[in-house]
């Protein structure tokens, strides 16, 4: 989600992209069907980030969903949760791509 919108640079919330591609969004959202297309990237990214990063990454994802640990068997409830995030946004009226 863009930063801009969501004021959150936390690992869950940033994906490698294109400099172009990154700017071209600017404040837009990505559709659902868009995110869903991705969930197995987005979720296999997070599982690098937690590899990585595991004790920021828990407490960081533990801002959006209350889960205070992270694997592989709640990552999906996780994606839901972002998904259904960026429809809140939308719904506040957020320009979406």
């Amino acid at each position: 989600m863009p930063y801009s919108l969501w004021r959150n640079n936390a690992l869950w919330n940033l994906f490698p992209a294109n400099k172009k591609v990154n700017n071209s969004k600017r404040d837009k959202l990505p559709e659902q069907r868009f995110l869903k297309s991705r969930e197995y990237r987005i979720r296999d990214y997070w599982d690098m980030c937690y590899e990585t990063e595991p004790l920021l990454f828990e407490k960081e994802i533990k801002s959006l969903t209350g889960h205070s640990y992270f694997n592989t068997n709640i990552s999906q409830d996780i994606f839901r949760q972002f998904c259904e995030q960026v429809e809140v946004l939308a719904l506040q009226n957020v320009q979406i791509h």
